[in-house]
């Protein structure tokens, strides 16, 4: 299935999960930040500007911590990320676009992009494997790598 609702809560538990894995901030507000990162698309088209800023301006007005706000108005890279919340939406946002279903194209196009996201998250040093296993509409994969870091992501 497609749809926000499915991508923003996909979004906010794969930004969960991989911050309880790190351990390197708040798994609740990892969850919050991707759970808001696309707020920005259900305002009025009236407001001018990317989606990502409509909602991190939505967010601060509605009293979110800066780090929330900034992860969201980071996620497309509108402006620079500076915060792991910020890098660990952008992770999750990216997994969560890639579960099946979640746009229209060919099998082909589909196994080319998990293909690219095998590569990207294969850079990092403390994985030396990566299998994606697609689970289910929120929580589209887990990520199983071995070596200094990662364990499991689910």
């Amino acid at each position: 299935k497609g749809g926000l609702y499915h991508h923003a809560v996909g979004t906010a538990i794969i930004a969960e999960k991989l911050a309880d894995y790190t351990g390197s901030v708040k798994s609740g507000s990892a969850y919050t930040a991707g759970l808001l990162h696309d707020i920005g698309k259900a305002i009025d088209h009236e407001i001018e500007g990317p989606h990502a800023l409509i909602g991190s301006r939505l967010a601060k007005k509605f009293g979110e911590s800066p780090k929330i706000v900034h992860a969201i108005a980071s996620h497309h890279e509108d402006i620079p990320p500076n915060s792991v919340y910020a890098l660990l939406v952008q992770a999750a946002d990216g997994l969560s676009g890639a579960r099946p279903g979640a746009r229209k194209e060919l099998l082909e196009n589909y196994i080319r992009r998990i293909e690219d996201l095998e590569k990207i998250v294969g850079c990092f040093k403390v994985v030396e494997n990566i299998i994606f296993v697609f689970m289910n509409e929120y929580c589209p994969c887990q990520i199983i790598g071995w070596g200094g870091g990662i364990r499991a992501v689910s």
